[in-house]
């Protein structure tokens, strides 16, 4: 359960808490960012209880106690209504084969902040609906200040959001997209 967020913005973490994600990069940058009234959410199952116990001294170390919430697994409507709520979704990692979260994100209208290795990044890019970085803690620091205090460069990422992902990742979509493509392959035949 979160504590009371109360007025303050949220940055959204939801995946799963290992080290490929980047998270080692995320406190850093967001302590970096130094954002006021803005809360870094961080959801999703620990990989161990070592690296949670690691990623929690990271936190204190960074000098952000109350300022991080470790909230564990959502499920269901909590892990919506956690898309939801969140003012930016962000997912730093090192390597992603594609990035569902970041889509499930997309999908709730919300603006995200990717690194350059998740794979859908130039998809993300093309579309203006967030940010792609490389994989540093500057970059990243960067990009959580100029989203985080910029709320109408978020909006227009936010605009664009659900329509890219109906369009570009909608069942209805990809078999009119397959069909065509079938089509195209038999005509040349």
């Amino acid at each position: 359960q979160l504590k009371d967020i109360g007025d303050q913005q949220i940055i959204l973490f939801l995946s799963r808490l290992h080290p490929k994600k980047g998270l080692e990069l995320l406190i850093p940058a967001f302590r970096q960012a130094n954002l006021q009234d803005t809360v870094l959410v961080i959801a999703g199952p620990a990989d161990s209880p070592a690296y949670l116990q690691k990623l929690q001294s990271l936190v204190e170390a960074n000098g952000l106690d109350g300022r991080v919430e470790f909230v564990g697994m959502l499920h269901g409507k909590r892990r919506i209504e956690a898309m939801v709520d969140a003012d930016l979704f962000v997912l730093p990692s090192y390597q992603e084969n594609f990035g569902v979260a970041v889509v499930e994100a997309l999908a709730t209208g919300t603006a995200v902040l990717i690194s350059d290795q998740v794979n859908i990044c130039s998809q993300v890019s093309d579309a203006k609906v967030g940010a792609v970085v490389p994989v540093d803690t500057a970059s990243l620091a960067t990009a959580l200040k100029s989203l985080m205090s910029d709320e109408q460069l978020r909006r227009n990422a936010e605009s664009g959001a659900r329509d890219f992902v109906f369009r570009a990742y909608d069942w209805q979509h990809i078999a009119k997209r397959w069909k065509q493509h079938y089509l195209q392959m038999a005509s040349k035949s």
